[in-house]
């Protein structure tokens, strides 16, 4: 509370006439309690004091998805194979993929084999036969103090379409100074980037495990790349690895649905086999956070009763929440359990602000209409979005009918995010801006020079 107060006095002296706050216990279930209102009539209090409106931001994903994580948009993962054995179905790579010289064990000094690598700016790339994570030898990377120098490390290879797979690679460092420096990107056959890691490292550590994930969608021959931007200091990497992985971050919500089929039967949850979770959707590390990677649940446990055979391989369909910046993570705008949500959100929001102008929480929004609750919808991102704001609109008019809306700009316009090829969106988010009340407020998010 004390942190907040002292924000609205420095917007105050500095001449601002308001502040957007964002709350994420807006919603919380229950009814509103003496405290959460003593808090908030304090801070209207001091508002009104230094004439500063105070601007809620509502319908933010990290709301929704602290409430329930199963709300998040969805990649879907169709026909992975599970074998079962001794009562219990576990992913079978299918086929393993096979990555060449994964630990730069072989080639010479300068070019490990199976990779192809592309300098500048300086940076000095060769193996080290004294320092590995495995075998004898490693790749290090010397970064000079200034300049632009990078270093890719690329490799194709086969996948089956619309799988998960698990990258990860080893790093260890030496007074690198730039933690960010060492990504890893994995693109599709037409080039389209089909994850984005944010891979943080410390500036002098021991060997280290990076880990990422990706979902082939369409592709049976993606491409590694391994990307080492303005190191400044000195970066080790060894034993790379890309495996099948499943239900990792694994959705369970109607729009999600989880199928278990060895092709003439469909087997039943709860009946034919035990129900299955991740436990560590949106609680990786913490409620509320989401990671890229973390290991997976132990596959499919068979009842006493199944139909399921001792030795039966299953294919098995579902979709898991991609996480875009280690961060990032977009909800479903079809879901109908997220419109109740929001609803409590906004009533809360009333209750204890009555506020005059409501931000709505509509921008970053890089995974669309890939569930199977929007496919089947037959819209397009653009057409999705716009519903859900014109929903999202409502739910505030219908609470507060003289609010004014306000939203960023990026998801609606056409020279920023409003268009094709956005991140992991299915499809073009053009059209988006016809679902904005005429009387929004639009708050530009794009860089002013």
């Amino acid at each position: 509370m004390e942190h907040l107060e002292g924000i609205l006095r420095q917007a105050a002296a500095a001449g601002c006439n308001g502040v957007v706050l964002t709350e994420y216990s807006f919603n919380r279930p229950g009814p509103v309690s003496r405290s959460d209102r003593a808090r908030a009539d304090r801070v209207k209090r001091l508002a009104a004091e230094l004439g500063i409106e105070i601007i809620p931001t509502v319908f933010s994903p990290k709301t929704l998805l602290l409430v329930d994580p199963n709300l998040a948009e969805g990649l879907p993962v169709r026909n992975a194979l599970y074998a079962v054995r001794n009562g219990v179905a576990r992913l079978q790579p299918d086929p393993p993929v096979r990555l060449n010289n994964p630990g730069f064990e072989e080639g010479p000094a300068n070019s490990p084999s199976g990779w192809l690598m592309r300098t500048s700016g300086g940076i000095r790339v060769s193996v080290d036969t004294t320092v590995s994570q495995s075998g004898s030898r490693s790749l290090q990377i010397i970064g000079p103090d200034t300049g632009t120098a990078r270093v890719d490390l690329s490799q194709g290879f086969e996948v089956s379409p619309f799988r998960q797979y698990h990258v990860s690679v080893y790093a260890r460092t030496q007074a690198l100074s730039n933690k960010t420096a060492l990504q890893g990107w994995v693109s599709g056959s037409d080039d389209k980037l089909l994850n984005y890691p944010r891979w943080s490292l410390s500036p002098d550590a021991d060997w280290t495990r990076l880990d990422c994930t990706f979902d082939s969608l369409a592709n049976r021959r993606v491409t590694l790349r391994l990307s080492a931007i303005q190191p400044r200091g000195t970066l080790w990497i060894d034993t790379v690895n890309v495996e099948e992985t499943g239900f990792v971050n694994l959705l369970r919500r109607p729009g999600c649905p989880l199928t278990v089929t060895d092709g003439p039967t469909v087997y039943v949850e709860g009946q034919d086999y035990e129900p299955v979770a991740d436990p560590g959707l949106g609680r990786t590390p913490r409620p509320g956070a989401f990671a890229d990677y973390h290991a997976p649940p132990d596959g499919i446990r068979l009842t006493a009763s199944s139909r399921i055979g001792p030795s039966a391989r299953l294919r098995v369909s579902y979709y898991y929440c991609p996480v875009i910046y280690g961060v990032r993570v977009t909800q479903c705008l079809t879901e109908p359990a997220a419109d109740d949500l929001m609803r409590r959100e906004a009533q809360r929001v009333q209750d204890l602000l009555s506020p005059t102008t409501w931000m709505m929480s509509h921008d970053e929004m890089r995974v669309i209409n890939q569930c199977e609750a929007c496919r089947k919808r037959g819209m397009t991102p653009g057409e999705l979005l716009a519903d859900n704001v014109r929903r999202c609109a409502a739910i505030v008019r219908g609470i507060n009918p003289n609010a004014q809306l306000a939203i960023w700009s990026d998801m609606f316009d056409p020279a920023h995010n409003a268009r094709d090829n956005y991140y992991l969106v299915n499809g073009s988010l053009s059209g988006s801006w016809n679902g904005l009340p005429a009387d929004t407020t639009i708050v530009n998010w794009n860089s002013i020079a």
